[in-house]
């Protein structure tokens, strides 16, 4: 039975007794038939009216206590109950109630600035986040996951580990090294932990790209290298090369024999061009470290290698063009990237092809240019600054270009292929 018609009921109790009390009374007394009558009637009727009146008021109470839960219940703070400044149970209940939509209130004000805050970091940060269910779906993705693997968001939560090649990340541990089948490759550090979401267990992934951070890291070790060995090997060069120079004027103004003021003044001429040559060497390098930052443009890929193409003396194949490909970049720092390319391709089989291939997979463009040379044959030392194979060189130009597609957000690859030759892979963000 409802509470309120309990409460009802109970007061309809309490009023049979005094109503047959005020019956024996009117009986006792002996007043006129019609009097009794009459008092007896107006006593029921205004019990009566009591009765629904005070059936009503607690409805009306119950009622109003009912909504005002429905809508907490329903995310809706925004309704009051009206009370009293009394210190009855009633009042006080109804300040009690009006206290937690205040308090649901501040606490949903609040999860919704986490919320955003939350949504913001994943948007903005760096990092391949996702989650998936016990089954392996994919049931969160932040921005970074969806253009690692070229998807939208709504699109990968349909996908399970399986489907993307990510099914030994729920056998990895966590802080392990991993490899991704996704077009960027490399290897990954792998950050793994358990929440639950909704009652339902979920496994959270956090995917940060090793090789980048470490590159950044070896590039910033060898700009400091060459930047202080070029400010002490300078510093040694132009008292020598000033040396020389006087050494030789004085050496031609000596009364010296023939012969030897010759092999004097070859001498010293010799150490002066050594030097001059020296330190043009290192300021060489320090070119590397002085790289400015890209100024980007719209520019057409497809338009940039025909360019280079036709500028170059080399016999340039260019499978596959993709003319409405643009990206942002610039275009001085790709050219200059692209030319230490083909020509280290070049110089790896003089009198053969190089062949270029351009396509896009998981929001990269990739430039692949393939030699048919003898391949690479010290991969350990490929972008290390004063390491070269070739004679006269200085080891520069793969650490140029890689530095340029970095800083334009891209990856620099090598590798052998076969049977012969060595394939480059630039991979710039669409």
């Amino acid at each position: 039975m409802p509470f309120e018609k309990q409460i009802t009921r109970l007061i309809a109790w309490l009023f049979i007794p005094c109503f047959i009390t005020l019956c024996s009374v009117l009986y006792v007394a002996k007043l006129n038939l019609y009097l009794t009558l009459l008092i007896i009637s107006l006593v029921f009727l205004s019990a009566c009216v009591a009765y629904q009146l005070l059936h009503k008021k607690l409805q009306d109470q119950f009622v109003q206590l009912g909504n005002i839960i429905e809508a907490l219940n329903q995310g809706d703070f925004t309704l009051r109950a009206k009370s009293l400044a009394t210190d009855s149970a009633h009042s006080q209940l109804l300040r009690e109630i009006n206290r937690l939509a205040d308090t649901l209130s501040s606490e949903r004000f609040e999860f919704k600035e986490s919320q955003l805050l939350l949504a913001k970091l994943l948007k903005e940060i760096d990092v391949a986040i996702l989650a998936c269910d016990g089954s392996g779906r994919i049931t969160l993705a932040n921005p970074a996951t969806t253009k690692l693997f070229s998807l939208s968001e709504n699109k990968l939560t349909s996908y399970n580990l399986h489907e993307l090649g990510l099914a030994h990340l729920l056998s990895s541990q966590s802080n392990a090294l991993v490899s991704l089948s996704s077009a960027q490759g490399g290897r990954w550090h792998l950050f793994k932990d358990q929440f639950r979401d909704k009652g339902e267990q979920q496994t959270l992934f956090i995917l940060s790209d090793v090789e980048v951070l470490l590159s950044r890291e070896e590039q910033s070790a060898w700009k400091n290298l060459v930047r202080v060995l070029s400010h002490e090997v300078n510093n040694s060069l132009s008292p020598i090369v000033s040396i020389s120079a006087t050494l030789k004027k004085i050496s031609s103004n000596a009364d010296l024999d023939t012969e030897l003021k010759e092999d004097l003044n070859d001498g010293l001429t010799l150490i002066g061009e050594r030097a001059n040559r020296l330190h043009g060497f290192i300021n060489a390098y320090r070119s590397v470290t002085q790289l400015p930052e890209p100024k980007l443009e719209t520019i057409k890929l497809a338009q940039l290698l025909d360019a280079l193409a036709a500028l170059l003396p080399y016999q340039i194949d260019i499978q596959n063009r993709l003319t409405d490909t643009s990206l942002q970049a610039d275009p001085s720092q790709l050219e200059q990237c692209f030319i230490n390319l083909l020509k280290n391709a070049h110089e790896a089989a003089p009198n053969r092809p190089i062949q270029i291939n351009v396509y896009t997979e998981a929001g990269y463009h990739h430039i692949t240019i393939q030699d048919q040379g003898p391949g690479i044959q010290n991969q350990a030392n490929l972008f290390v600054p004063l390491f070269t194979t070739k004679q006269g060189g200085t080891g520069l130009g793969l650490v140029l270009s890689k530095q340029i597609v970095q800083a334009h957000g891209g990856r620099l690859t090598l590798e052998n292929t076969q049977p012969t030759g060595c394939k480059v892979t630039v991979s710039l963000p669409n």
